[in-house]
């Protein structure tokens, strides 16, 4: 499919290259030629291009991926903390300074030690992507081409308003340490460490010494964990947790962006409503509306959850319902919105990570096809385009007689092509149809496994054992509560039958 693509790309820039020419024939000049311009096919070709490429990633990836978002402060770190079994040192909660911009991806590996690999920037990379973003939106000229031009200039005209500000005390942070990261830009592209080492390429402040301070973390493009989730069986499950959003750092968005639509199969959103009083802000919706524009092809209500966050105490539960029943009128829409406290394990894993693996359990399969419809409608698009164009071209050459003659022969190779790529496209639908009715041999193994261990070990205890527990703990109705969460307990961590793949 993609070398269909850049074949009709080829075919327009041949048709550049026939219109230079035309151009050179005295006869043009009573023609058309020259109001002829491609330049939005080939753009249009490139944005389909693209497609496909995001295309190709979903369904290559082998892990269900679930992107953790939120501003700052929202109990976001703390939620993946509880799911992930992993501490403070590891995902910055923001008890102290140590939050971080770096994205990190955590995939459960069961039996495994946890480590992480580090991804740097280039210093290409670094220039572009974090660096010129300063530049442009502060206006301070033309942002630097090397890392050497970088460390010469002088950063010492702050603009003026407290945001614009605050955004230029970024990238002078960025400046002051570049001399101290910058051998990491040019380090291998990746770096395996250990669970002791992560904290060096994550946070700002050392958990245990608030006085070291690290800076590699201004390097990193984002860092790979690999550790084993406590009570999860399921392999096939990578968490994301994208940098707080809602300071004053810039480009945040468009990575944001970018990371939803190339790498995101469900979002879960995280807003911890204060106890003395909360509402739905301006930067809620702002951050809604960012989201959306990562994956236009699927309404964000489909694949996105809310998750307002409980304080421990309770001091906050009535703002959560507060929240909670004013969701809609803030056109928020997401598949559900769920009250749940996200530093605790249990309520993390049994009220927010279970429901959303169960709802793409069932919709999984619906969304991807409702994907490959959007990318049909678009290619349909593209046809039109192509086709209006050489109509264009065609009337604008019927004075010339060669260039007439060249046309006619794009046109039937043209229907050749258009014909080839829509019966490819249904094909490639009904292989990918038909291989997920294909028996999952390793998802039969595990439900059964989890049957047969349910069915061994039951946890109920023998009538003797009871009646000798009840005993020891002072009554029936105590010994009953206490079994009875053992009993959920044992079952929640043996019998959830794993998600081997959704796709």
């Amino acid at each position: 499919m993609m070398t269909q693509l850049t074949r009709l790309s080829q075919a327009f820039l041949d048709l550049d290259k026939s219109k230079a020419e035309l151009m050179l024939n005295p006869e043009s000049e009573d023609t058309n030629i020259g109001a002829l311009n491609f330049s939005h096919i080939h753009q249009q070709i490139n944005q389909v291009q693209n497609k496909f490429d995001k295309i190709k990633a979903r369904f290559s990836r082998k892990t269900l991926n679930i992107a953790v978002i939120g501003r700052a402060r929202q109990g976001k770190s703390r939620f993946l903390q509880s799911l992930t079994g992993l501490s403070s040192d590891v995902i910055p909660d923001g008890n102290r300074q140590h939050c971080t911009g770096v994205k990190s991806h955590i995939f459960h590996r069961a039996g495994i030690e946890t480590h992480a690999e580090v991804i740097f920037h280039t210093e290409q990379s670094f220039l572009e992507e974090v660096i010129a973003p300063y530049y442009n939106k502060l206006t301070l000229g033309p942002a630097p081409t090397t890392i050497d031009q970088f460390l010469a200039q002088k950063l010492d005209n702050s603009p003026t308003g407290a945001t614009r500000g605050a955004q230029f005390e970024h990238l002078l942070k960025y400046h002051l340490h570049c001399r101290e990261y910058r051998d990491l830009l040019r380090h291998a592209t990746t770096l395996r460490i250990t669970r002791e080492q992560i904290p060096e390429y994550v946070a700002q402040h050392s958990l245990n010494d608030p006085d070291l301070v690290y800076n590699n973390y201004m390097a990193v493009r984002e860092v790979r964990i690999y550790c084993e989730f406590p009570n999860i069986q399921t392999e096939n499950i990578a968490l994301i947790d994208m940098p707080g959003l809602g300071d004053t750092g810039i480009g945040d968005e468009s990575r944001l962006i970018r990371s939803l639509s190339e790498e995101v199969d469900a979002i879960v959103f995280i807003r911890m409503p204060k106890p003395t009083g909360d509402h739905w802000a301006d930067v809620d919706v702002q951050l809604y509306d960012t989201a959306c524009e990562s994956l236009p092809e699927i309404p964000l209500e489909q694949w996105s959850f809310m998750v307002l966050n409980r304080y421990q105490d309770d001091s906050n539960t009535k703002n959560c319902m507060d929240l909670w029943n004013t969701i809609q009128k803030k056109h928020i829409q997401t598949a559900e919105t769920i009250i749940a406290n996200c530093a605790d394990a249990e309520e993390a894993q049994e009220r927010v990570l279970r429901k959303v693996l169960d709802y793409l359990a069932n919709h999984m399969v619906a969304l991807d096809q409702k994907y490959m419809e959007a990318i049909q409608q678009i290619f349909g698009e593209l046809k039109n385009s192509c086709r209006k164009e050489i109509s264009v071209a065609r009337g604008a050459v019927t004075k010339t007689q060669g260039s007439s003659d060249e046309l006619r022969v794009f046109d039937p190779l043209f229907d050749e092509y258009w014909e080839n790529l829509t019966n490819n496209l249904e094909n490639l639908l009904e292989e990918l149809r038909a291989k997920r009715s294909d028996d999952d041999i390793n998802f039969k193994q595990a439900i059964d496994a989890s049957l047969n261990n349910a069915r061994q070990d039951t946890a109920i205890p023998a009538l003797e054992d009871a009646r000798r527990f009840s005993i020891a703990s002072g009554g029936v109705e105590k010994a009953y509560t206490d079994y009875l969460h053992t009993i959920r307990t044992r079952l929640t961590v043996n019998d959830h039958p794993p998600i081997a793949h959704f796709r």
